[in-house]
């Protein structure tokens, strides 16, 4: 299976051989939407979805501008892209080590980075076309088209779950 480079802020609490996959949405069972959320994915969340989507998910809550540029990423992956996984079912990360050095160095060095095995890519997409508060329905659109929106683009790997965790090849400093 394809090796995968992850860059981990601290959400995650992670060990070698532990497997993420889809999360039943039941966390959540006195938010008002986890009815809609669970209509929409029945098979569940990833912790990146939960954390996004549920404002009282055991992952943390995530700021408001962030949550609604996923909602964002949502509703234009729908209406084009449904052929793709949503980010809301996905986990993330890049090709090679250099590229996740690179990305934690833009970061200041915070993070730990964890070499993973997937099954594969769903989609490769540029980060630097998602800023929350300031992205547009066109530069998503190019998200989701896999194409970039800079120079030096970031691209990052959208991994359908279930994700293995091999192992820590930078630890957090």
């Amino acid at each position: 299976m394809p090796i995968f480079y992850h860059l981990n802020h601290g959400f995650l609490n992670c060990t070698p051989g532990e497997v993420f996959a889809l999360a039943p949405i039941q966390a959540a069972v006195d938010d008002p939407n986890a009815e809609l959320w669970r209509d929409r994915f029945p098979d569940g969340l990833s912790m990146f979805g939960l954390r996004h989507a549920i404002p009282n998910s055991p992952y943390g809550p995530m700021p408001e501008d962030k949550a609604r540029l996923e909602m964002e990423c949502e509703v234009v992956r729908r209406s084009g892209f449904g052929h793709l996984i949503s980010r809301f079912q996905a986990f993330f990360a890049l090709e090679t080590p250099e590229e996740a050095m690179s990305f934690r160095a833009n970061l200041n060095n915070r993070g730990a980075i964890w070499r993973v095995e997937a099954s594969g890519i769903s989609h490769r997409g540029d980060m630097n076309l998602l800023h929350p508060g300031t992205t547009t329905k066109a530069e998503i659109e190019r998200y989701w088209l896999g194409r970039s929106g800079s120079v030096f683009p970031v691209w990052e790997c959208v991994l359908p779950l279930p994700v293995t965790m091999l192992e820590c090849v930078v630890p957090f400093d």
